[in-house]
């Protein structure tokens, strides 16, 4: 999709396969145009699927990023 001159200030947390072959990682670029906010994490050697492929990775991830919204509000 195509946002034009908009962004989301909402936290948001992008993870991605770096080796992903159905959506280039580098799109991640846009998400952080769209989502100031957000905290990029690219996962090496993890395709398209990253909560199948490393799920213990996701889930540390996530709870880092719940973690650090919780500890600033």
């Amino acid at each position: 999709f195509v946002v034009e001159n908009k962004t989301f200030n909402t936290p948001a947390l992008v993870m991605w396969g770096k080796k992903d072959r159905a959506l280039n990682y580098k799109g991640s670029e846009t998400y952080k145009q769209l989502f100031p906010n957000a905290k990029i994490v690219l996962l090496e050697d993890i395709g398209h699927l990253p909560h199948l492929e490393d799920s213990e990775r996701v889930i540390a991830e996530y709870l880092t990023f719940r973690s650090q919204l919780d500890s600033a509000q």
